[in-house]
């Protein structure tokens, strides 16, 4: 979780800089993928903060275009689909183990939605 807050932290440029095209990634862009589905319930239970944290820094991301599809499309399509995949398992009314956060969860999808409306269809 600390290593890909560094990249993505609003404080640095770092993911901007990364121009890494996607026919180059292909084997770490699955197992991103692979990652991603299986600790999904493990960030979200007992790692809230940071991982809501890393969410936000996804959408502000694309939000200010400091990644863009064209620019950093490994970057872009990191957090568009960690994103996309949050906001369906959020939408679809996936049971949330800890039922004291699904309001929360909740109110950040809409959040996600409104900051990424007309950059990101989600």
């Amino acid at each position: 979780m600390e290593c890909r807050f560094a990249l993505w932290s609003p404080k640095r440029n770092t993911a901007r800089q990364m121009t890494i095209k996607m026919e180059d990634a292909t084997d770490i862009m699955q197992h991103i993928r692979l990652l991603s589905n299986e600790q999904a319930s493990l960030l979200e239970e007992q790692h809230y903060v940071q991982y809501t944290s890393l969410l936000g820094a996804y959408a502000a991301s694309i939000r200010d275009e400091k990644v863009t599809r064209d620019r950093n499309p490994v970057m872009f399509a990191i957090a568009a689909e960690e994103l996309g995949r949050f906001v369906n398992r959020h939408s679809d009314q996936e049971p949330c183990r800890d039922n004291s956060k699904t309001k929360e969860f909740d109110i950040l999808v809409e959040v996600i939605r409104g900051t990424l409306k007309g950059k990101l269809q989600l």
